[in-house]
């Protein structure tokens, strides 16, 4: 998951401080610039979202079948 997020990171132009991953969240320490914090949360999530999925296509899967999606 680390790995997604840097590439996300780096793909929009981010820089990352620090990670901390807790029980079903995650904190990161970013300079965001000139973006708001719901934009760059959007972009973030849905880039580790989509990587993750292809990676675990199971899960997704998983989530279809009991009503989630």
């Amino acid at each position: 998951m680390r790995t997604f997020l840097v590439e996300a990171a780096y793909r929009y132009q981010i820089p990352l401080g620090e990670i901390g991953f807790a029980d079903n969240h995650l904190h990161v320490l970013a300079d965001i610039c000139n973006y708001k914090r719901p934009e760059v949360g959007k972009m973030l999530k849905g880039y580790t979202a989509k990587k993750f999925f292809e990676f675990f296509p199971e899960l997704k899967l998983l989530k279809k079948q009991r009503g989630l999606f």
